[in-house]
């Protein structure tokens, strides 16, 4: 890494290289740029379109319900601070006992929503624009 990169570049160079992704320029651009395609998301990602529709295609070969994988991946798949979101649901747990389902990190234990969700009998979905777990049922 050169001296005067700045924490943003550090960090991007970090990804590029983890993920062996190489880049022609360190910005964005208005330019258009090529993408080929085969199989079946190729007719609809032809001509001229927004970036943003090659995923949206993607989706739509896939037949997968974003909104649905996102809840269960939420649920599921990402840990929350197990003694802070107790508190805040006001239960009381016994950690020991769930220490196959969680993990640590940073002598913290985290659980994912499920096991609250358990516990508590209500639905609980993680809102990323407020950042906060929502009681939803």
């Amino acid at each position: 890494m050169e001296s005067g990169d700045t924490r943003r570049e550090l960090y991007n160079k970090l990804v590029s290289r983890r993920l062996s992704v190489g880049w022609t320029g360190s910005g964005h651009t208005d330019s258009d740029v090529g993408i080929w395609a085969y199989g079946a998301i190729a007719p609809l990602v032809t001509g001229t379109i927004e970036n943003t529709q090659i995923a949206r295609s993607a989706v739509q070969v896939l037949d997968v319900n974003l909104d649905d994988a996102a809840r269960h991946l939420q649920s599921r798949e990402i840990y929350y601070p197990a003694e802070a979101v107790a508190e805040a649901l006001q239960l009381n747990m016994n950690f020991a006992d769930l220490e196959a389902e969680g993990v640590y990190h940073d002598e913290q234990f985290y659980l994912p929503l499920a096991v609250f969700q358990e516990h508590t009998g209500k639905l609980l979905e993680w809102d990323s624009l407020s950042e906060r777990i929502v009681i939803t049922g």
